[in-house]
Parts: C-alpha cells; sequence; structure tokens
C-alpha cells in the first residue's frame, strides 16, 4: 500500500538532500534526483542564464529566508532540467552548461550550482531508496487529489442532459 515511509527513528523520508523537516510543504515539492550533472564552461558566453535566481538568491539570504530558498532551489533544479536537452555538452550528454561571468555574483552561481548538483546527483542509501520513492510518489499522488480541479469534477455530477437540452434547443439543429 502506498502512504507515507518513516524510518526507524519516525523520522519521514525525504528524497533529497535539501529536504528541510522544519519546512516539510516547501520541501516536498523538491524534485526527485535526476543524476544530471551541472557544469560551467570555460567560455563565458555560453551556456543557460541563471541571473533571476541568483538574485533572488542573494534578496532571500539578506533576510535568512529558509523555506523561501528551498522553494528558490525547486524553481532551479526544474528549470536545469528542463534546459537538458538544449545544452548539453557534446562529450557528455548528462551535463547542462551555466553561463559563467566575471562578476562579484560568480560564488553565488556556482554555490547555487552545487546545491543543484548535490541534489539531482544524490544517491539514496540501498536500504531506504524505496521508502523514499514511495514518499515521493504519495506526495505527488496527494497533491493531485487535493488539487482544486480535481476536487470540483469530482463533485461535479456526472450527466450530460445539459448538453442535450443545450443541443435541442439550438436553431442549428442537423
Amino acid at each position: 500500500m502506498l502512504g507515507n515511509e518513516f524510518d526507524d527513528n519516525g523520522l519521514y523520508q525525504g528524497w533529497s538532500p535539501l529536504f528541510n523537516y522544519s519546512y516539510m510543504e516547501a520541501s516536498k515539492k523538491l524534485p526527485f534526483p535526476t543524476g544530471i550533472e551541472i557544469g560551467m564552461p570555460k567560455e563565458f558566453e555560453k551556456g543557460i542564464s541563471i541571473e533571476e535566481y541568483v538574485q533572488e538568491y542573494k534578496r532571500l539570504n539578506e533576510i535568512n529566508d529558509e523555506e523561501g530558498k528551498i522553494n528558490l532551489y525547486n524553481k532551479l533544479i526544474r528549470f536545469i532540467n528542463t534546459q537538458t536537452p538544449k545544452y548539453s555538452d557534446d562529450l557528455n550528454k548528462n551535463v547542462v552548461l551555466i553561463a559563467k561571468y566575471n562578476d562579484d555574483n560568480m560564488w553565488i552561481r556556482r554555490h547555487l550550482v552545487d546545491i543543484v548538483n548535490g541534489h539531482n546527483t544524490y544517491k539514496n542509501s540501498l536500504d531506504n531508496t524505496e521508502s523514499k520513492l514511495k514518499n515521493f510518489i504519495s506526495n505527488k499522488l496527494q497533491r493531485i487529489i487535493q488539487g482544486t480541479s480535481n476536487f470540483i469534477g469530482s463533485h461535479a455530477p456526472i450527466t450530460m442532459d445539459y448538453l442535450h437540452e443545450g443541443a435541442n434547443a439550438s436553431s442549428h439543429k442537423s
């Protein structure tokens, strides 16, 4: 049966090293690790830009917003993972290249790349991989079930009577 899995100490099994138990709802939105590693090219103009995320990280860091950082990491990971086919290195198809600039934000770019690499290349220990995967899938299913459109759809009457009435009243009958 699919449900939440806990370790022997009663701790919920998170699937990412970014999982923060103080911010469970934000942490549960993190994607499952992909194994995709991110590289930074030697040439400055190549690669995808993450400047929007760099600026947001600086803002969150100034106000010490840890939950905001988890949400930022979630968005950054998803953005980078969708860019993989477009910006893969010819020598290694599993590398996404991040644009590199010589400026004061270089350390932040490197830090964000390290965070995403830590998540994407995270290896679950063999004894709890199944538990973490179950929690990831269970969490996804719970969010789908609790979605507004699914709630409305599940409580709407299943009838076509109103459509038939509208068709019969239409002046464009075939």
